[in-house]
């Protein structure tokens, strides 16, 4: 969709170049006005500059900045509660994958707003990097221990990315807001405020995968509270800034991802070092050659998108460089004729080849009456380091991933015991080679 903003990128985000100095006519004179109350402090009246040493007005003007600036980037009761509201719908679009509706939330907040009656760049920035302070250095009470060191971004490539990384590093040290001046000058402002957003979502998230929470029961402390959005989105909608309009479905151009989508379970399953996959219908998609996922891909009602989705799916496989790979299927997925003879013995002599991997483990359920339950649908099961942080439940109209702990602690049972009933590898590799060899026929 051209022209959508999407804080997603296709690739690498490039080096911050220069920062881009905008002048407008009668930018000294408005930024003067806006420091005349400052500087009378100084005892300087900007309607009659009566200073004889140069220096001393300037350290005078440099004082009056540096308070200035404070001030922009620590906004107080509503504008704080509004910088508040944009991060916090932005974290939850990135977090369900929504990257466009995320960028579009971002691109809400105003360069100022007089009258506090907007979110402000400024603000969002300073509530984000005052927040992570607090959380990864752990003065914040209620933030979990070593949540600085679970914090990590999302996989793929964001614009920001590079401002979130310097933030991650900087919170970690309780110096990313004194940071600031430095962050804005290298990274530039728009790209602080999506890094901002971004190392915020990462924090919140593995907040929420700490305390085994979905994303949408946040109920963070020292950010803002759930019940507190409607009062203040409304205020926002009689002032021209509407967060309700920028809801899922009604920004137009953006996707509708929901909550738990597969571009969610895409970030979980990157993450992880540990994916344990039941299939009782296909070959699991991380382990399916390009002419096996080409022929799944290419249904009718799914080809307009397939050569898209088939990359995605092809790139997806490269979790296995890293992670460990557990997957049980049903002996009917070998007889199951997809593509055609040819695509299928290439299939399964993957499958024999992958399967000798130290860090992958196929095993077989052979098809009899007493796994007919085992038809309800396929799932996976991803965990980082030793704890199972989300599962993944497919259908033919759509997936969803789900961090609810009891429904996580089911699918890891019915796994188990999907695994009892499984052949161990030698006679899957048998099962394996006998269906290879009744392809060739």
């Amino acid at each position: 969709m051209d022209g959508v903003p999407d804080m997603r990128r296709r690739s690498p985000e490039p080096p911050a170049g220069p920062p881009e100095i905008q002048l407008k006519p009668g930018m000294a004179n408005e930024l003067l006005h806006e420091l005349a109350p400052l500087l009378a402090e100084e005892g300087i009246d900007v309607g009659n500059i009566d200073v004889a040493d140069p220096d001393t007005l300037q350290q005078a003007l440099n004082r009056a900045i540096e308070r200035h600036n404070m001030a922009m980037f620590t906004p107080v009761g509503q504008a704080r509660d509004l910088a508040a509201v944009t991060l916090r719908l932005a974290a939850e679009a990135i977090a369900d994958g929504d990257t466009r509706l995320a960028a579009a939330i971002l691109d809400q907040a105003q360069p100022e707003s007089r009258d506090g009656s907007a979110a402000t760049v400024s603000g969002c920035i300073g509530v984000a990097l005052g927040l992570l302070d607090q959380w990864l250095t752990g003065h914040d009470a209620d933030a979990p221990a070593g949540l600085a060191r679970l914090t990590r971004l999302p996989a793929g490539h964001w614009t920001g990315e590079h401002a979130a990384t310097d933030i991650l590093i900087l919170a970690r040290k309780g110096r990313a807001f004194a940071s600031l001046d430095a962050l804005i000058a290298r990274q530039g402002g728009q790209h602080v405020l999506y890094g901002s957003a971004l190392a915020l979502a990462a924090a919140l998230q593995a907040w929420s995968r700490h305390a085994g929470t979905p994303s949408s029961t946040w109920r963070v402390p020292s950010f803002v509270k759930t019940d507190t959005i409607p009062a203040i989105s409304g205020q926002c909608c009689d002032d021209g800034w509407n967060p309700p309009t920028l809801l899922r479905g009604q920004f137009s151009g953006v996707s509708d991802s929901p909550p738990g989508s597969f571009a969610n379970w895409a970030d979980i399953e990157a993450r992880a070092s540990l994916i344990r996959w039941f299939e009782p219908l296909l070959v699991p998609g991380l382990i399916q050659t390009e002419p096996y996922a080409r022929a799944v891909l290419g249904w009718k009602p799914d080809s307009s998108s397939a050569e898209a989705n088939l990359k995605t799916r092809l790139a997806r496989q490269s979790v296995l460089d890293r992670a460990e790979l557990r997957v049980v299927i049903l002996g009917s997925v070998l007889n199951r004729e997809v593509g055609d003879a040819s695509v299928m013995c290439e299939q399964i002599e993957h499958l024999l080849t992958v399967g000798s991997r130290p860090s992958v483990m196929i095993q077989i359920v052979p098809d009899t009456p007493a796994v007919a339950g085992a038809l309800g649908g396929a799932f996976a099961i991803a965990t980082e380091e030793t704890a199972d942080v989300a599962a993944y439940t497919d259908s033919i109209v759509k997936g969803g991933a789900y961090t609810d702990p009891d429904l996580i602690a089911r699918a890891a049972r019915v796994f188990d015991g999907l695994r009892a009933d499984a052949l161990p590898w030698t006679q899957t590799q048998d099962l394996l080679r006998k269906a290879g060899e009744r392809w060739t026929l």
